[in-house]
């Protein structure tokens, strides 16, 4: 799960760059980097984006260095900006992430400009499918004219200290601009922290360049030592920080967990206008941190098994409601434990419930016996309007290899009822861990098409990354995994995480090939059966393991939806065909001519044992709900063409538009025709149906 405290800054910053040439093929890439004509889209432009500009007499200048995936608010270094403030120094907190994104797309869109790593064109370099990228020459020579002005101003600026907050993709980026520091203002201090500094053992070996470096969370380690800058003692030996004034017998200490996480209050973001933190074409998306680390901890193949701490309810719905009279709706709640306590999580539930805030909210739950029906009614109530669940291991023996702490059958009941509360479920999957079958595979499939009613889409599916912190990394011999070549010098060679093609495990024998395959196997029968696999998971699959996303079968189960009648012919929002995938809803004629039907014909028999209808979503002050089926019947079409019953249903009453009702029936065999009659509804002039679900 991701720390969502950025701690401070981070990374190695390698050597000092004494010039910086463009190259050959720089050259040759800045030569196709040529203007195109572009369909004018929907933007936010023209608007007033600030300079990059940088106060003198400054103690210290705080930077978010792009990329930063999305144009969202900076909340770690809010966090960040927060404390440095309560120290009372001269402090300027500068995003040049989000005034570097606005630049360009500005000019994109007014100019046609579009980045181009290797031949292939990037109509936005921030998408999470193309942050890698940042760590090219191609895409910083592209912002090279960006990068001058940063580094040129900082120099004139000449702060005290200068603090980067490093997020895994700008690396490369933050070592230019401090090699450029130490050559032009050597006594200006470098302050590191973030996502690269989680691990005291991995920090320093992937981030060099810097004079502090601070391991984890910096509440209770940044203020004294900030103190100490400012009265000129350069300190070492300092728990939870590693300087390059330790001495090399230093025995490593962890900084002390702050317990209280309100104790900096929450960013208020003072130092920069919140109306620019907006996509170009007007999306936003306000991060919160309700929490820290996770409660569970103990999923074999995590790095980020940190221990678990929560803010109080209040604080969090405060901010919430500062943001929101602030013109913002949509908040992600950036833990992945966000149910880590149910009863602090339904807390904040229930206070933005009272408060009557008027808000859409995201995360990630963890799956969990205590997530019933009424638990995700009051999360829609609240206005949650899509949820993320990392089952990860999706059959019985790998979720019990990953150490996932609960079944199968618990994730099932934990989509299902999320999605009948009315919020979209999405899934992540890990697939390759050591003493995984081919068996499981079988499984992982079934187990995915049985719950595919209910998922919206993969939104991450990987195979196992052998990262620094997890404990398949860090006890490697009791998991049966084994290293092409000695282990000592791979670990010491790649400090983040160890490459597929040099390690694999036994009993059975997996290897990256073998992971491919079964990931192969499984994307084939996603797609033979319809499955959406998300934009990032299709990135992870194609490009991170080259397979091919194409030329599969996506209409292996089709189905033609047929109904007695339809309120109007033209209008394909009323037809009936999109009641499986939910992108119509049906109105019969009015009023209606009982008995009215819908059928389903199938190319080939499937076997259903479960019926789930939502009825039509209402407008504000409306009744659309009542207008769906009360009494009616679910038949097949048997092999004598006539009709057999397998479910009668009588005085079937919806109580709102997110209410989902479900029945389960006897079928001890595959049909290729189901059809539902029916008899009344709930309103005698009005008959809808917004979505049917077959299990």
């Amino acid at each position: 799960m991701k720390s969502t405290f950025v701690r401070l800054i981070s990374r190695r910053m390698i050597r000092c760059l004494r010039a910086w040439p463009v190259s050959r093929k720089a050259s040759e890439y800045l030569s196709r980097c040529k203007q195109k004509i572009i369909k004018p889209a929907d933007s936010i432009y023209p608007i007033s984006i600030p300079d990059m500009s940088f106060q003198t007499n400054q103690d210290m200048i705080l930077l978010e260095l792009p990329p930063r995936y999305l144009p969202i608010l900076p909340n770690g270094i809010g966090y960040v900006h927060n404390i440095l403030k309560s120290t009372g120094i001269r402090l300027q907190t500068i995003d040049l992430n989000i005034i570097m994104y606005h630049r360009f797309h500005s000019k994109r869109i007014a100019e046609g400009w579009t980045a181009v790593e290797g031949d292939i064109p990037m109509e936005d370099p921030w998408d999470n499918i193309n942050c890698d990228a940042w760590s090219t020459d191609e895409i910083l020579d592209f912002f090279r004219n960006d990068i001058d002005e940063v580094i040129t101003g900082l120099i004139a600026a000449h702060p005290k200290m200068v603090g980067f907050s490093l997020n895994g993709f700008n690396r490369v980026l933050a070592n230019r601009i401090a090699a450029q520091l130490r050559e032009a203002i050597p006594d200006t201090i470098i302050l590191v922290g973030g996502y690269d500094c989680v691990y005291h053992t991995v920090g320093p070996r992937v981030f060099d360049n810097f004079d502090y470096m601070f391991i984890g969370e910096a509440e209770m380690t940044l203020p004294s030592l900030i103190d100490s800058l400012m009265k000129g003692s350069r300190p070492g030996n300092l728990p939870g920080i590693i300087s390059r004034y330790d001495k090399p017998a230093r025995v490593w200490e962890p900084a002390p967990l702050p317990t209280d996480l309100d104790m900096f209050g929450f960013p208020h973001y003072e130092w920069a206008d919140i109306d620019l933190y907006r996509y170009y074409n007007g999306y936003r998306l306000v991060p919160i941190t309700a929490s820290r680390g996770c409660h569970w901890a103990r999923c074999t193949f995590c790095a980020e098994c940190f221990t678990w701490r929560a803010r109080q309810p209040k604080l969090v719905v405060d901010e919430i409601e500062w943001m929101n009279h602030l013109g913002c709706d949509l908040f992600h709640f950036n833990e992945s434990d966000l149910n880590g306590d149910h009863d602090t999580f339904e807390a904040i539930c229930d206070d933005i419930i009272q408060r009557g805030l008027s808000v859409r909210l995201v995360g990630q739950l963890r799956v969990d016996k205590k997530n019933t029906r009424k638990f995700y009614k009051k999360l829609a109530k609240a206005g949650f309007c899509s949820l993320r669940f990392g089952v990860d291991g999706w059959s019985k023996n790998t979720l019990r290899l990953q150490n996932k702490g609960y079944t199968i059958e618990m994730a099932h009941q934990n989509i299902r009822d999320c999605f009948l509360t009315g919020i979209p479920v999405d899934v992540n999957m890990v697939i390759g861990v050591p003493g995984e079958t081919d068996q499981d595979i079988s499984e992982m499939i079934a187990n995915l098409l049985h719950n595919k009613p209910f998922i919206n889409s993969i939104a991450s599916f990987n195979t196992l990354i052998l990262a620094a912190g997890s404990r398949y990394y860090q006890d490697p011999d009791k998991f049966n995994i084994k290293f092409r070549g000695n282990r000592e010098d791979i670990y010491a060679k790649y400090p983040t995480s160890i490459p597929y093609e040099l390690w694999y495990s036994e009993d059975p024998y997996i290897d990256q090939p073998v992971r491919i395959e079964r990931m192969q196997r499984i994307i084939t029968s996603l797609h033979e059966n319809g499955f959406n696999v998300g934009q990032f998971a299709q990135y992870i699959i194609h490009k991170r393991h080259g397979l091919d996303m194409t030329g599969t079968d996506l209409h292996a189960h089709q189905v033609k939806v047929s109904a007695s009648s339809v309120i109007n012919d033209n209008d394909p929002n009323v037809l009936p065909a999109g009641l499986l995938i939910g992108s119509t809803t049906w109105h019969a004629q009015s009023p209606p001519k009982f008995p009215e039907w819908i059928q389903f014909d199938y190319a080939a028999p499937v076997q259903f044992t479960q019926l789930i209808l939502k009825p039509q979503e209402s407008s504000p002050g409306g009744n659309e709900y009542l207008r769906a089926p009360r009494d009616f019947f679910l038949q097949v079409l048997g092999p004598d063409g006539s009709w057999i019953d397998l479910l009668n249903v009588k005085d079937n009453v919806h109580e709102d538009s997110l209410d989902w009702h479900d029945w389960k029936f006897i079928n001890e065999q595959g049909y290729s025709t189901y059809r539902l009659l029916v008899q009344s509804s709930g309103m005698s002039d009005l008959l809808t149906i917004n979505r049917i679900l077959f299990q």
